[in-house]
């Protein structure tokens, strides 16, 4: 789905494609596995418009 690791629990889509129905995607996959369903409480979704390396 083009989603990658970039600290802990926080994955980045750097695809210029409409992400918010990657996102939609990805969850609907993810909530079909039954542990991960048992394993996650909440999903979180936000928009990075200046995202550098700095840290």
């Amino acid at each position: 789905m083009g989603f990658e690791n970039t600290q802990g629990s926080v994955y980045i889509n750097h695809s210029k494609e409409n992400t918010l129905a990657q996102i939609y995607k990805a969850i609907n996959k993810l909530s079909q596995i039954e542990w991960f369903k048992k394993s996650v409480r909440d999903t979180r979704a936000f928009k990075v418009e200046g995202f550098s390396g700095f840290t």
